[in-house]
């Protein structure tokens, strides 16, 4: 009996020994993991080109707001107080100006005409105002034509393009808000030049290409859907020769869709390899805590129905020809035929 017993004891303590293991065991891979996923998220940021728009500089920022909250989850979002939109405001400066709200959050998404890969010095050829509504889960995408003849602060009226390029961002910001009424504090640029860089990371992009779009891209010359790499992407969302600024934000935000589709398709492991190619070409003035928010809260994203509009409409503007500022040439610009109208379309758009 007492052998017996003395063999219950020592199975017990061999039991016991396995199970502290086995529990420290755990203990370590989770924390390697949480380590490892700690250092990788670190290794991610330190992949963007975070910003400091107050001195205009393109260099990197280092502080880190510890303070910025970052939401979770958008799960179970509450709609705001409604947003007030007076639609008999007599003039431009009558409408109030609208940014952003607890469920509503306006990115300033850029494409900058450069054709170097280390500075964004230019202008911006894509303005496509990005805005995320987390209690109707859709993500709006907003072109502001870049041909737009608009007040620019402290310039003479220019094409909406121009003021990157003579201010960066925040002239541009400062030029929305005088002209579309909206303070967007937000933006994420893209210079063209690792635009295609971009495309063929995540594997190059599928496009229903109409004929005459084939033949100008040189893939062929059958209307119908083209694999095209990053050259060929670029390519297709610069075409000039058929259609105007319209065509050419459509196409921008066709492609936009296509790789936010592709993104939503992908396994994690492929998504993480594509990331740590996509963020080392990305320029933004978020706080890294803030940036880190939207990269966790991609996958929800992701699934949000997305919808587009552009401003103006063809029918609500005209195409006549100015002069450039401090030249003797002319330039055609879209003028809006009614501002107020346009504008108060466009709140109307995305605050509901």
């Amino acid at each position: 009996m007492m052998g017996s017993s003395k063999a219950t004891r020592r199975k017990s303590r061999k039991k016991r020994r396995r199970l502290a293991v086995a529990a420290i065991t755990s203990l370590i891979v989770v924390t390697l993991v949480m380590v490892g996923g700690f250092v990788y998220t670190l290794y991610l940021l330190g992949l963007v080109n975070f910003v400091n728009t107050e001195n205009e500089s393109f260099g990197s920022v280092t502080d880190i707001d510890e303070s910025e909250a970052i939401d979770p989850s958008v799960a179970g979002i509450v709609p705001d107080d409604p947003i007030t939109i007076n639609d008999l405001s007599e003039s431009v400066d009558d409408i109030a100006v609208q940014g952003n709200t607890k469920v509503i959050t306006n990115i300033l998404l850029l494409g900058v005409e450069t054709d170097r890969k280390d500075n964004y010095i230019g202008r911006s050829d894509t303005n496509i105002i990005v805005s995320i509504n987390k209690h109707t889960k859709t993500i709006k995408l907003i072109s502001l034509l870049r041909d737009t003849y608009v007040s620019i602060p402290g310039r003479e009226r220019n094409k909406l393009n121009a003021a990157f390029r003579f201010g960066g961002f925040s002239l541009l910001q400062q030029t929305i808000e005088e002209n579309y009424r909206l303070k967007i504090d937000r933006f994420v640029a893209v210079n063209f030049s690792a635009f295609s860089s971009i495309v063929d990371a995540m594997g190059g992009v599928d496009i229903e290409l109409t004929e005459r779009e084939a033949e100008i891209v040189k893939v062929g010359n059958v209307a119908k859907s083209y694999h095209l790499n990053g050259k060929k992407a670029l390519d297709y969302v610069r075409i000039r020769k058929i259609g105007d600024d319209w065509g050419r934000t459509s196409r921008q935000r066709t492609l936009l869709k296509a790789l936010m589709k592709k993104a939503k398709n992908m396994d994690r492991l492929t998504m993480m390899g594509t990331l740590d190619k996509v963020l080392s070409k990305a320029s933004t003035n978020m706080k890294r805590t803030e940036f880190l928010g939207y990269i966790m809260n991609a996958p929800s994203y992701l699934g949000y129905e997305i919808k587009e509009f552009h401003v103006p409409e063809r029918s609500k503007c005209n195409t006549p020809r100015v002069p450039i500022p401090g030249t003797t040439y002319v330039m055609e610009v879209v003028e809006l035929k009614d501002p107020k109208a346009a504008i108060l379309e466009l709140h109307h758009e995305i605050y509901g």
